[in-house]
């Protein structure tokens, strides 16, 4: 349900895909490029007051009436990782759509934890915001199509890209390009210059 998290990963692969000389043109306009990338997102979507969120309700109760641990050993993380992307697949129940399932804690907002649900409100790490993560069956099969067709192209383009950014490293990596790139941010008005 990290929907946000996946297209960010998909913007930083086609950026690799674009070659090294589009580094330095577009690192003053990227941060706030993906911040508006983000926007509607669920799991992007923070909220300071709890009580802003729907009330928690399950379709059932945890199993023995306990809740999932947030450690789980190699053979389960295998198994899961293995029947997760099937379970997305299915339709999430309505009413998770409306009231979250869990309240996670940021320290145990682990994959294979918030995997079991169709939605969670899942606390940030300093505690001052949470998100109320939802599963979206559409959204997973056009994030699943992205993914593979970014990969793919990666892999068909790796050895290309690889020279590219192996002959570029020397001008992308020099003081004199960061200078050019930062250079907006560090000029200050020369002494009598600027407002009055």
């Amino acid at each position: 349900m990290q929907y946000s998290t996946v297209a960010l990963r998909h913007k930083a692969l086609e950026d690799v895909l674009r070659g090294p000389d589009g580094l330095h043109p577009t690192l003053g306009t990227t941060l706030p490029a993906l911040k508006e990338m983000i926007k509607g997102y669920d799991d992007a979507t923070l909220v300071s007051d709890p009580s802003a969120f729907p009330e928690v309700q399950r379709h059932k109760l945890p199993r023995k009436g306990r809740e999932a641990s947030p450690v789980i050993s190699g053979r389960q993380a295998t198994v899961q990782a293995l029947l997760q992307p099937l379970r997305q697949l299915r339709r999430p129940r309505d009413l998770a759509q409306v009231h979250p399932e869990a309240e996670i804690m940021a320290q145990d907002a682990r994959w294979h934890k918030i995997a079991r649900y169709d939605s969670a409100v899942v606390s940030m790490p300093d505690g001052t915001a949470a998100a109320f993560y939802r599963r979206d069956r559409e959204k997973f099969l056009d994030l699943l199509k992205r993914t593979v067709a970014v990969h793919r192209e990666l892999t068909a383009r790796w050895d290309e890209l690889a020279e590219q950014y192996r002959t570029a490293l020397p001008e992308i990596t020099s003081p004199q390009a960061w200078e050019r790139t930062f250079g907006p941010w560090l000029q200050q008005d020369e002494p009598g210059e600027g407002t009055r």
